[in-house]
């Protein structure tokens, strides 16, 4: 009796460090897409439910090189990112650039038609059924029953490299701060010389590729449906306002806190459920900082 007490309490202590890990995993998935939404929303001043949508383009794309024409992921990976940006490129082109100086709302009603165009072109040419990526399932690293498949221990590494980039364009190129000036003070970097523009094109470019390494994160982690870009828009946006609309760093943070709080939830609570528990800790954190944990000082 003594040694299935123990058994109990080794595999409960096992299944929370599991859950843990399983956290780490989403949060960095949930941060790294909600650093693009962040930067597209301050840069352009408005959210861009669309998002969520380029993120499963991305993954839709790269099924198509890995799975339809037989690459290496990492190649169908470089492939698709590109492609990704070029679409996003094209919609703000076509659509956005004629609603610079519309009211937010419109632009926002705007994204949500285009999210649901997008998505129903993605059904029509993928089929609405689950597909998985052409690439060997590795269990990994296995330490003391915690399990961390060879695919995370990819996402972890990528995700760091990405943060750590977006660092460095953001507070060391000229761009990155033309583009921080843009966002504090749009009037006055248009007098200093600032081509808005041209910010805005670096915004999409940045905040797609950003969304694009989610989604291919996402689908890597889990599995590829058209509806996986919509599903995770939620707990994103969540994540936005706990780190503070605006503030990269604070998408960093909010991203593992609604990731950790998510998949610790799921433990305890059905799963159906786990998201409440992130609007829960939202609503704390408002409470306290209604700004966020990381108000932009303008």
């Amino acid at each position: 009796m003594i040694n299935n007490f123990n058994n109990l309490i080794s595999g409960g202590v096992i299944l929370k460090l599991q859950l843990i890990i399983n956290g780490l995993i989403y949060g960095i998935i949930v941060a790294v897409s909600t650093m693009g939404l962040t930067i597209t929303t301050k840069i352009l001043n408005f959210f861009n439910f669309a998002h969520g949508t380029i993120m499963t383009l991305c993954a839709f794309l790269v099924f198509s090189f890995n799975v339809g024409l037989n690459l290496p992921i990492i190649v169908s990976v470089l492939l698709a990112i590109p492609l990704s940006v070029i679409v996003a490129l094209c919609i703000d082109s076509i659509i956005y650039v004629k609603m610079r100086k519309a009211a937010s709302v419109a632009l926002l009603m705007t994204s949500i038609g285009v999210t649901f165009a997008m998505r129903s072109l993605i059904k029509v040419i993928y089929g609405g059924g689950v597909k998985f990526y052409d690439v060997r399932i590795s269990k990994g690293i296995n330490i003391l029953g915690i399990n961390i498949t060879s695919q995370q221990i990819l996402i972890i590494i990528l995700s760091i490299i990405a943060m750590y980039l977006v660092h460095l364009f953001m507070s060391k190129t000229k761009i990155g701060k033309s583009m921080r000036a843009v966002s504090g003070n749009p009037v006055l970097g248009e007098v200093t010389g600032i081509n808005p523009e041209l910010i805005y094109k670096w915004a999409w470019g940045l905040g797609t590729t950003l969304a694009a390494l989610g989604g291919f994160f996402l689908a890597l982690d889990t599995r590829l449906v058209p509806t996986m870009g919509w599903n995770i828009l939620i707990p994103i946006f969540v994540a936005m306002v706990i780190g503070g609309i605006g503030s990269i760093y604070g998408a960093v943070i909010g991203g593992l806190i609604v990731g950790f709080a998510m998949e610790i939830a799921a433990g305890f609570i059905p799963a159906t459920y786990k998201l409440g528990v992130a609007f829960i800790i939202m609503i704390v954190v408002l409470l306290w900082k209604p700004m966020g944990l990381f108000e932009e000082k303008k």
